[in-house]
């Protein structure tokens, strides 16, 4: 099983960038539904192309802010649309990829690497 959150992750980057941390944080917490909810809408437009792009973005921005079962799902749903076609296993991906955005949401507020 994934880890949601990966503390280690995001303890090396409090050390790199010290306070400067709070706003990348901020921001990235900020915009992730909202980027999960996304990926839905191009998979209902059937726009693989701009989903699997929107995917990569979303796969590296999670690793980068630790949350590993975000990145993880993204480099899946990255990976599928890449293919071309869409796929059960695509719609699957798709669909729990907002769940999970807000799992990953609430843990960095919950923790305290983001403000509530």
């Amino acid at each position: 099983m994934t880890v949601l959150l990966d503390h280690s992750t995001l303890n090396e980057l409090r050390e790199a960038l010290g306070e400067e941390l709070d706003g990348i944080v901020q921001l990235y917490v900020d915009g992730l539904v909202e980027q999960a909810r996304a990926l839905q809408g191009l998979l209902a437009a059937q726009d693989l192309a701009t989903l699997r792009r929107q995917a990569h973005s979303l796969k590296g921005s999670s690793v980068s802010m630790g949350a590993q079962a975000l990145g993880q799902a993204a480099a899946q749903i990255e990976k599928l649309a890449a293919s071309g076609s869409e796929s059960p296993e695509l719609r699957d991906g798709v669909a729990g990829i907002v769940s999970l955005a807000s799992d990953t949401e609430r843990a960095l507020r919950d923790s305290g690497w983001a403000r509530p």
